[in-house]
């Protein structure tokens, strides 16, 4: 979803910027977007096909439970994290680009994120209220203060926000999971169960009924009343999940760690070697709470599994982007994935057209397969979009310089019709 290149040569002064082409690009780092965003579009499909409210129920068959743990498992709160990370590297390599050519980088780089904020809303508004755009918008306008710091201050701040986080969340989770292994303050958490299962449950008709049975204008009327909870508690609850992922990814730009792969291979190995087990075994815990353990009519469990969604489905995220630096290493592999590098070049582009085709898929005012798709006929269905996009995405980089949506993005960054077709 990002313009990054190499680290940036200085230039002479007075060079207007301008985006990377395709030759500066880092083609591992394009893979990994693209395999980011398969698995964004597994997490987020669930959602299109019945609700946008998280911690959804394993329901169906033994194959759909089966489906649903192993997403919560290996996917779910994993992949959007890798996002963030390249969206803060790229931010930073973009200020180092411009900053070469004599350009104001913060000046720059809050025009881009303000064009990318403008594209989020409209996505939110218009198509579908789970837009995390505007978020990466917003966390990025915060985080230019941050933008001159020393890759050392970054790192501490990225750990110190994700310490932050871990207590945090798990505060009241710990405070729940004390007062129901007493009988008495057991019993007295009953109301307060049953008003949180009435709650999600009223939610879920209301979005049935706007979704499932309405118009496109019931769909946006409800649209925009359910982006504007998502931003009041959703961007409240993932301020410090997002920044401290987003410092880690301008640290890892500024110390150049995923640009030479084999300078850096010990350190990626160990991070692998460390995170993925730790990662994997809390995210275990992760999925059995969320598909066992009533998270929608019991406060112990919902809070038990929003900590361990936001403290330690960045721990894997990282251990996966560690698995593919030490995987990517091969020019070989660069190579046979270039398709995936494709989709990555197209990220914002296919980013918005899952929206739009699974919400005509499941919509009301599309083929209205709302509530009626399992988890395991989801996942299959996702892995299909993906594919249509990959071929789609191969055809149009072999033409084009951007995606129509990356683009329009970066017309309105650099305040000129930016040129579309590759010059002979």
């Amino acid at each position: 979803m990002e313009d990054e290149g190499a680290p940036p040569t200085p230039v002479p002064p007075a060079v207007e910027p301008a985006p990377a082409e395709a030759s500066e690009r880092l083609v591992h780092v394009d893979i990994l977007r693209g395999f980011a965003l398969l698995g964004i579009l597994l997490v987020n499909i669930s959602n299109f096909k019945s609700s946008t409210m998280p911690f959804m129920p394993a329901s169906g068959s033994t194959l759909d439970r089966w489906v649903d743990a192993l997403v919560s498992l290996l996917v779910e709160g994993k992949f959007y994290p890798i996002f963030v990370f390249l969206f803060g590297m790229g931010m930073a390599l973009q200020g180092m680009r411009v900053e070469a050519r004599g350009i104001r980088p913060k000046r720059f780089l809050a025009r881009r994120l303000l064009a990318l904020l403008v594209i989020g809303v409209t996505h939110a508004v218009l198509i579908w209220s789970g837009d995390i755009l505007a978020m990466y918008a917003l966390a990025g306008l915060v985080l230019l203060l941050f933008y001159s710091a020393q890759p050392k201050t970054l790192l501490t701040l990225a750990i110190v926000l994700w310490s932050l986080q871990l207590v945090c969340c798990g505060a009241p989770a710990g405070v729940f999971w004390a007062l129901s292994m007493d009988a008495e303050m057991q019993k007295s958490l009953q109301p307060a169960n049953q008003m949180l299962a009435e709650a999600f449950q009223q939610i879920s008709e209301s979005a049935k009924r706007a979704y499932a049975q309405g118009s496109y204008l019931d769909a946006l009327r409800y649209r925009v009343v359910e982006w504007l909870q998502i931003v009041v508690f959703g961007y409240m609850a993932f301020l410090l999940n997002i920044a401290s992922i987003f410092l880690l990814g301008m640290y890892v730009a500024r110390t150049g760690l995923l640009h030479n792969l084999e300078n850096s291979r010990q350190l990626w190995g160990k991070l692998a070697l460390a995170l993925v087990p730790v990662g994997l075994a809390t995210n275990a815990l992760y999925a059995y709470t969320v598909t066992a353990g009533g998270v929608r009519e019991n406060l112990t469990a919902l809070f038990a599994a929003m900590w361990l969604f936001m403290a330690f489905g960045p721990v894997l995220s990282v251990g996966y982007i560690a698995l593919f630096a030490l995987m990517l290493r091969s020019e070989e592999l660069q190579k046979r994935l270039q398709w995936l590098a494709s989709v990555g070049r197209l990220a914002l582009t296919n980013y918005l057209l899952q929206s739009i085709v699974c919400t005509l898929i499941f919509y009301n005012y599309g083929l209205g397969l709302y509530g009626k798709v399992g988890a395991a006929a989801g996942a299959v269905l996702a892995v299909g979009i993906f594919s249509l996009q990959a071929m789609f995405s191969v055809w149009w980089t072999q033409r084009y310089r951007f995606g129509p949506a990356e683009w329009l993005w970066r017309t309105l960054t650099y305040g000129r019709r930016q040129p579309m077709r590759l010059q002979a």
